[in-house]
């Protein structure tokens, strides 16, 4: 039956959206024409289809639409759709003219021809239902040709890719092998590529390589078969377990170099660019990889390799923490490969770094249930169960919601199954409830990471930096961030605001260890490249506050609210500022405007408490005054509680409140509760200061060696502290020992701030308290305890390094001093008590070497004794006594 004719009448669409009818009857019988025309019109694919089907039915042209649908394919714009429609018609109009062509040879170059565009289709895109029709169209053909003549090798490469096609690998085989058996020694096509292929298919894959190298060994140039024999040696070196190190190293070097061959031989062949970028995946050279993928997504229309090659830029992107992106090229291999298993996983975890959790979650139950033994599946699923639990309250649903998580760190323990990301989840589950613990589950996931040779994510070590800080271990933080910071700086396109955040949290690490120089170069760093990182500018003058720097820090404050005027969290550091350099009325009309603009502002409350706490202490003369200002900062800081009443710093205003006003006890007790709950050194430094003021000096001593140990004894007044605290101690129980501590601790104070008037003055009155307390009558001291004491009142009497302001001997009258009269007065009386001692240590020489004398008589008289009776001395000698 003779094809039903089109119409003549065909609507032509440009490709800016206009439609125009064309009379294909009035067209010429010359295909050039046409196509200028269409090119003209800038027509659409789909134009020249239409055409090619006219002439081929109407006009019964087929060489004329043969030359249409080429011309229609060589355009650089087209759908992969319109493409597969016109190919998939080429493929039908070869097999129809070699069906009536009879001659032998001609009927061959038609049939090559339909299978090198049949071939072409199928790159594109295997599945299309098209291209099935015209494949069972094919294969009658093919198999109708064969049946003429047996030793037909085109109907046989046919029927064999057919065959291949539709997943009958044994029978593609045999076909293959009969090409192979009826000509030998073809090498173009070569059966042996399919031989490999079919081979590979059917998991036989040492013959695999066979067909492939012997497919080599007769023509080096076969690109075909060194992809498919690179691809191969590329899958052995990712068997870690089958496959031991040397022989893994070879077969990826193989792969790499005939990768590398091909691209030689033809720069632009997509698929030896995706093998690149596998490689170099393995490689960790990303910056190559992604070169390599857009270079074959630039070269290919196939989708298959089109979804490979944005595959591989995503993980690439994944590794590199560069998510945005990731996400991105996730999408774009899914969009041309639906079932690329690894893209979806893939575009799965990035929707959970966006927190898009319940999408997520239908993702990757989506793939369990086409996957049900895929672990890694189960294990994101069991992440997004505990994130869940996380927020949940009811102890009966995140029990039930960690059960497969529980599951699948059971698997790990066991060795059947290795996923760090399970015990990085489980590190945050328990961050809040044991530190320590979070700690060890990301060590262990590190140590996973390192066993499977796999680059261990920035992410991971700026998570152990945190935990570090959190437990005061800053010199271990730091180097937590260096290392996240080294794997930053190595990613070939690093992230501003990811390196911004580790610089950040590396000087924070810094500050915290009182290494303010490095702290303030890397803050200052960030600001000179973001001048609008606000948290920089605050640590700065956080630090400028730390070493009394009001107003430098003040000036900070200012250039602040120079970006952001508004920005109440700055006008509020700068109110408590204020407060601190005794700006009593300028902070308090801030805090106050503050307060009035949100009355639920907690900072503002608690400051203000504290302004009025300051104020009381300002009106000492008058009681009724200072009563009023306290019951004042109470009533703030109750207001701060009522809102939160977690809120420390307001508990602790009012602890320091009832201390100040003379109620010790039960300030200590309450000190004692909110540092048991908040160890802040703070707390402690108050909780601290209320045993001292109950003479508990050992216990204040003990809480201020806490603290200094956290700041690594950098802060100079708790240095000050200690030692205050010491000396209360020793002059309270004369204990030489404790004095000497106390000016141990004083002079390491005078160490970090030289210039301190007052801190040198305690230095002195300390040795002065040291040699009052050797000279005091009937204590008996060494020769050496007396020379020190001497050398005390010499330095306080010569050094021409202590000059004294009368307004600081009055601050520091607790401390006690003496005039220069009754020093020269004790130098006097240590000298005599020098000379008394002298007599004295001569006397005790004297009564040894005579007791030695002694012992020695008596030692010879027991030598001639058999046995020393039970009720002897000793046998000992003495032992000397000074």
């Amino acid at each position: 039956m003779p094809d039903q004719k089109l119409p003549t009448q065909i609507p032509i669409m440009s490709r800016s959206g206009q439609e125009r009818i064309i009379d294909c009857d009035s067209l010429p019988d010359n295909s050039e024409e046409v196509c200028n025309m269409l090119k003209e019109d800038n027509a659409q694919m789909t134009a020249y289809l239409r055409l090619a089907l006219y002439f081929n039915i109407n006009r019964m042209a087929p060489n004329m639409a043969i030359a249409i649908l080429k011309k229609g394919l060589s355009l650089p714009r087209g759908s992969n759709d319109e493409k597969i429609r016109l190919n998939n018609l080429l493929v039908s109009l070869y097999y129809k003219m070699a069906k009536n062509t009879k001659g032998k040879q001609p009927k061959q170059d038609l049939l090559n021809e339909a299978i090198r565009q049949l071939n072409t289709v199928s790159s594109v895109s295997a599945q299309n239902p098209i291209t099935w029709v015209v494949k069972d169209a094919a294969y009658t053909a093919f198999k109708n040709a064969y049946n003429l003549s047996s030793h037909n090798i085109p109907a046989l490469f046919g029927m064999a890719r057919i065959k291949y096609l539709r997943q009958e690998y044994k029978e593609a085989l045999k076909l293959y092998q009969e090409i192979l058996r009826l000509k030998p020694d073809l090498t173009e096509p070569d059966p042996r590529v399919g031989i490999g292929l079919c081979f590979n298919k059917l998991q036989n894959f040492d013959e695999a390589i066979a067909a492939f190298d012997r497919a080599l060994e007769l023509n080096p140039t076969n690109i075909s078969a060194s992809i498919l024999l690179a691809t191969l040696e590329l899958d052995i070196s990712k068997q870690y377990e089958e496959v031991d190190a040397h022989d893994r190293l070879t077969n990826f070097v193989s792969a790499m170099n005939r990768a590398n061959k091909v691209i030689e031989m033809t720069p632009t062949h997509s698929s030896a660019l995706i093998l690149l970028a596998h490689g170099f995946f393995f490689q960790r050279d990303f910056k190559n990889l992604i070169t390599a993928a857009r270079r074959a997504e630039e070269n290919t229309d196939s989708k298959p390799i089109l979804a490979e090659a944005h595959f591989h830029q995503a993980r690439a992107y994944h590794v590199m923490e560069d998510y945005k992106k990731a996400l991105y090229h996730y999408t774009q291999a899914i969009n041309y490969n639906e079932n690329h298993l690894l893209a979806i996983y893939g575009y799965g975890q990035m929707l959970i770094k966006f927190g898009r959790y319940e999408e997520a979650k239908i993702i990757f139950e989506t793939l369990r249930r086409q996957n049900p033994n895929f672990l890694d599946v189960v294990t994101i699923l069991a992440i997004l169960a505990a994130n869940t639990a996380l927020e949940e309250t009811d102890s009966s649903k995140k029990a039930s919601a960690f059960e497969e998580f529980n599951k699948i760190t059971q698997a790990i323990n066991e060795g059947s199954y290795d996923n760090p990301e399970i015990f990085i989840v489980k590190a945050h589950a328990i961050e809040g409830k044991n530190a320590y613990k979070s700690l060890q589950a990301l060590k262990l996931a590190e140590s996973m990471y390192i066993k499977a040779n796999e680059p261990i994510p920035l992410e991971l070590f700026n998570k152990k930096g945190n935990l570090h800080f959190k437990q005061g271990k800053y010199a271990d933080a730091s180097e937590c961030y260096r290392e996240a910071l080294k794997k930053c700086e190595q990613l070939p396109s690093p992230q501003s605001d990811v390196r911004i955040t580790l610089f950040y949290n590396l000087a924070r690490s810094y500050e915290a260890s009182h290494n303010f120089k490095e702290a303030q170069d890397l803050y200052n760093q960030i600001i000179n490249e973001h001048p609008a990182f606000i948290p920089a500018r605050l640590r700065l003058a956080a630090i400028e506050e730390f070493h009394g720097n009001n107003a430098k820090a003040n000036d900070i404050y200012h250039e602040v609210l120079e970006f952001d005027e508004n920005n109440v969290e700055v006008r509020k550091r700068l109110a408590v500022n204020q407060l601190r350099q005794g700006e009593i009325h300028e902070s308090r009309r801030s805090l106050e405007m503050i307060h009035s603009e949100n009355k639920h502002d907690i900072v503002a409350s608690t400051a203000l408490g504290s302004l009025f706490l300051f104020k009381a202490r300002s009106r000492r003369q008058d009681k009724e005054a200072r009563e009023l200002s306290y019951k004042r900062a109470v009533e703030y800081f109750q207001k701060a509680l009522q809102k939160n009443p977690k809120n420390v710093w307001a508990a602790n205003g009012i602890t320091v409140a009832i201390a100040e006003s003379g109620r010790f006890k039960e300030a200590k007790e309450q000190f004692w509760r909110l540092k048991e709950h908040n160890p802040v050194p703070e707390i402690t430094i108050n909780y601290a200061h209320v045993c001292s003021q109950m003479n508990e000096h050992e216990t204040a001593i003990l809480s201020y060696e806490g603290v200094s140990k956290k700041s690594q004894h950098k802060d100079v007044s708790v240095l000050e502290w200690i030692g205050r605290s010491c000396y209360l101690l020793a002059k309270e129980t004369k204990n030489l020992n404790k004095m000497d501590e106390a000016l141990i601790w004083t002079e390491k104070a005078l160490r970090l701030a030289p210039t301190n008037k007052l801190i040198v003055h305690n230095v002195a009155l300390i040795q002065q308290s040291r040699a009052q307390l050797i000279g005091e009558p009937g204590v008996v001291r060494s020769s050496t305890e007396l020379m020190s004491a001497i050398a005390d009142v010499e330095f306080n009497d010569g050094s021409p390094h202590v000059t004294f302001d009368k307004e600081v001997l009055n601050q520091r009258i607790n401390f006690g001093h003496s005039t220069m009269e009754e020093e020269r007065k004790k130098r006097e009386d240590l000298e005599k008590a020098i000379e008394n001692q002298k007599r004295i240590d001569q006397q005790l020489r004297e009564y040894t070497e005579k007791q030695s004398e002694v012992w020695g008589e008596e030692s010879k008289k027991r030598k001639s004794r058999k046995y020393i009776d039970s009720d002897d001395e000793d046998p000992e000698p003495f032992q000397k006594c000074i």
